[in-house]
């Protein structure tokens, strides 16, 4: 339930927080213009977009306002559900902590001027993706990679000819590469490594991994904060890095 309140309050409700760092608050939209803004930069189709690890659905939204067709996917049924309520109903009561036992009640809402119909929510594995799944003109991957037990595996399934990006697509990668064993067994972590020839950081195993089919078009930080109570946020910094499927 916690983990549900603070990802709705991210997707949802983080900029009507005074507390929350003011430069988390964009959160949702900014990191929805890392794809919108390379495809207008490129000139890549916007009509398919996959939105994997989608969460409770706030990016999603952001991104109907240019895509035509976004599909939502994350692997927890709560987060699906959620999307698919405020997508359905307009808005989702939860609440926060205050202090202690002290809860405020707020409400989640499906930001304006969105036409929800361009959405569809499903839960699935990132790991186990159906293989009609199709090519889309971008993907997203936000804040997932180091929450999966085979990262390279995703990684092998964005590019090349049967790629979940298209040729020409425009892919995102966000992460501020927290690796746990408790989601990724350490042999399989993209970085984070201190070996004899030098340290492994899961940004060059990235880089290395997609120069193969990808064109490394933009890099930059993103901040977002997940709140605990009024005064304490659980502060991340992702690296982004944006890419385009060589035709």
């Amino acid at each position: 339930d916690e983990t549900l309140r603070q990802h709705i309050h991210l997707h949802y409700d983080s900029q009507a927080d005074p507390n929350m760092p003011q430069e988390a608050r964009d959160y949702v939209a900014k990191t929805a213009r890392l794809l919108t803004d390379a495809a207008a930069e490129v000139g890549a189709p916007m009509d398919r977009v996959l939105d994997l690890g989608c969460g409770v659905g706030g990016i999603s939204f952001e991104l109907a306002r240019s895509y035509a067709r976004v599909l939502g996917i994350d692997v927890s049924a709560t987060f699906i559900e959620t999307a698919q309520q405020i997508q359905e109903e307009g808005s989702r009561p939860y609440y926060l902590i205050e202090e202690g036992e002290i809860k405020v009640e707020r409400v989640a809402k499906l930001p304006p001027n969105v036409d929800a119909a361009r959405v569809e929510f499903k839960q699935a594995d990132a790991m186990c993706l159906a293989p009609d799944l199709g090519a889309f003109d971008a993907v997203l991957v936000a804040n997932m990679i180091d929450r999966l037990p085979a990262p390279a595996s995703l990684l092998a399934r964005l590019g090349g000819p049967r790629g979940l990006v298209r040729p020409g697509g425009i892919l995102a990668i966000t992460s501020p590469f927290s690796w746990q064993q408790r989601f990724t067994p350490r042999d399989l972590w993209l970085g984070g490594h201190e070996t004899n020839e030098g340290d492994v950081r899961s940004v060059d195993t990235i880089k290395k991994t997609l120069a193969e089919n990808f064109e490394l078009l933009h890099e930059q930080e993103i901040p977002l904060a997940l709140r605990e109570h009024a005064r304490k946020y659980d502060y991340a910094l992702s690296h982004a890095s944006v890419w385009r499927h060589k035709k």
